[in-house]
């Protein structure tokens, strides 16, 4: 078995390991005693440890019967996250791995293309749809599917969007979020919310987009699930909004201090830093798939944001307005999405017609052992790791 880490793999010691001891968890294993484990180190970058990997135990309590049981990734967090002391798996989408038939929220049956059922509201991690379009013409159809990357191999999860002119019917893209799209809710009620992070927390998504032009948009956000019930607003932290040529920004919109914004990062001088992404990593390239990552991190009383591209810092921005007293105890959702920015286009769709895609590897969050009932507040952190 090699089992290999996705975050900087570097090689340890070669361990020979006596597959008798394995076969009374490993009954249908093949006939094979003698074994050379390869495992590799997982160099954290935060603190200049090495690490074991842990993967090989997960796949201790497998049988092989079939194919060779592929290496199981990292899951190890970000050096980013580690740095902040957010190591606590939160989310795990794996996108790359099997899912069941139902479960996308509003597509009982899968992917058939049919319309969406916003009764299905419940017992869902990720559901169809922005919060704010169940039953109008934002509604997306069931399609969004598992298929094989042509490009670059693998199964991965295909977001893909007929596109339509903005402000006509549809015009909005197509969006998948970890919270129910009933909005507003009827007196009393509540949403149906999958998944939502406490203010310290590090949100990661490893993709790509088709095709290769600036209007295709590829987002990757953060919204407050008290949006939802029509109180307080809270923040929005857009780790990555790009276009299919490397266009794009990361910013931050507070909109329980009155919508007052700011850009983390930009690639067209937004900040008067010049290409915030290429100084960040030289050579990045829009076409391959890559880690887009946020860290957010708060005492309590104040918040910051900062924004990664393969564990490569960008920037930090504190979180304009301040953290209002609502924002104290916010849980943020998360949404990603395939549209079109038309803005360079006198407000106009080039590839209108056509259909572009979001092809999504993984979602992940990390933050404290407590996340569920408490913040995570701890200490803000400004700079890199």
């Amino acid at each position: 078995m090699d089992v290999v880490l996705a975050r900087d793999p570097k090689p340890c010691p070669s361990l020979m390991v006596t597959m008798a001891l394995m076969l009374p968890r490993l009954p249908l294993i093949r006939t094979v005693w003698h074994s050379q484990l390869d495992l590799r180190c997982d160099v954290m970058k935060s603190n200049g440890l090495s690490r074991w990997a842990v993967s090989a135990a997960l796949l201790l309590g497998v049988a092989a019967t079939g194919p060779a049981i592929p290496a199981e990734p990292s899951l190890l967090p970000p050096p980013g996250a580690a740095a902040a002391g957010l190591t606590t798996l939160a989310l795990n989408s794996d996108f790359t791995q099997p899912l069941p038939k139902n479960w996308l929220g509003g597509c009982p049956n899968g992917p058939d293309g049919s319309a969406t059922d916003t009764n299905d509201n419940t017992g869902h991690i990720w559901y169809n749809n922005f919060w704010w379009g169940a039953g109008n013409q934002y509604a997306r159809p069931c399609d969004v599917k598992k298929v094989t990357d042509r490009s670059f191999g693998g199964t991965i999860l295909d977001l893909s969007w007929q596109v339509h002119h903005q402000g006509q019917p549809g015009g909005d893209g197509h969006t998948i979020q970890t919270a129910g799209w009933n909005w507003p809710l009827p007196s009393g009620g509540s949403p149906s919310v999958g998944f939502a992070a406490p203010n310290n927390a590090y949100y990661e998504m490893v993709a790509r987009s088709e095709p290769r032009d600036d209007s295709n948009t590829m987002s990757y956000i953060t919204w407050a699930v008290t949006g939802i019930t029509g109180g307080d607003p809270g923040t929005e932290w857009d780790p990555v909004e790009i276009g299919g040529n490397g266009g794009g920004n990361g910013a931050i919109h507070n909109w329980g201090a009155g919508g007052t914004s700011n850009w983390i990062w930009t690639t067209f001088n937004g900040a008067g830093t010049g290409n915030d992404l290429k100084k960040a990593v030289p050579n990045y390239d829009p076409g391959a798939y890559h880690a887009w990552g946020l860290r957010t991190t708060s005492d309590g009383t104040s918040m910051v944001g900062c924004a990664y591209l393969d564990n490569v810092l960008i920037k930090c921005v504190d979180l304009p307005g301040g953290l209002t007293q609502a924002e104290k105890t916010q849980r943020l959702f998360v949404l990603t999405s395939t549209s079109c920015y038309g803005g360079n286009y006198n407000n106009s769709c080039p590839l209108e017609g056509k259909k572009q895609h979001s092809y999504i590897k993984s979602i992940r969050v990390w933050s404290c052992d407590k996340w569920q009932t408490t913040q995570c507040n701890r200490p803000v952190l400004r700079g890199a790791p």
